[in-house]
């Protein structure tokens, strides 16, 4: 069932698949570079981590999330939403994409992604 809600601004309405749109948008990223290591932060509250699923394909890392309990009610107003999300990262040609982990502490989506050695980072001559 999709609801829709009057605008105040040109009398609009608001659609929840507007909503879900804004949603995705809302997963907040950090990206750090440390000293062995690339790590993405990614702010998923409420997220369960049975909830949430990372996968690695071709130096891409996408991670997904879809809430299992969303309950539809009658809030007069409401400012957050859970809905599904969808975020891809194309990974540097260093991360040792064998080696990513991940947890998920307070709401916070930490993903490791450490780098690989110098050593098998293979520079080709041209001759």
């Amino acid at each position: 069932m999709m609801y829709t809600i009057a605008r105040p601004v040109k009398n609009r309405p608001i659609t929840s698949q507007m909503i879900n749109r804004r949603r995705q948008a809302a997963i907040r990223t950090n990206v750090l570079k440390l000293e062995n290591a690339y790590e993405l932060q990614l702010s998923v509250p409420g997220f369960s981590k049975n909830e949430i699923e990372i996968e690695v394909k071709e130096n891409q890392l996408f991670i997904s999330g879809k809430p299992s309990d969303v309950q539809e009610n009658t809030a007069i107003r409401k400012e957050f939403v859970k809905g599904e999300f969808q975020k891809s990262f194309q990974l540097p040609n260093e991360v040792d994409v064998e080696n990513i982990t991940a947890e998920c502490n307070a709401g916070i989506l930490h993903i490791n992604m450490p780098l690989l050695p110098e050593n098998k980072i293979r520079k080709v001559n041209i001759q």
